[in-house]
């Protein structure tokens, strides 16, 4: 299983004298996965990587899924 796709980011921070400043970036979104099905039950290993202007950043999660 697997997800491909574009994400955009926003986040805030201080730009100085007190200031609320907005950080935005967009990118590729990658996401491969492997696991198994039981019935409703779904477990999963995912490892996820956003790729954007500058940088990348990327984890490794557990998916744990209910099937209805």
């Amino acid at each position: 299983m697997g997800e491909i796709g574009y994400s955009s980011f926003s986040s805030y921070g201080s730009g100085g004298n007190d200031e609320l400043v907005k950080y935005t970036s967009s990118g590729l979104t990658f996401a491969p996965t492997i696991g198994v099905q039981y019935n409703w039950l779904e477990l999963g290993i995912r490892y996820e990587t956003f790729s954007v202007t500058g940088g990348s950043f990327s984890y490794t999660g557990a998916r744990l899924g209910f099937n209805f």
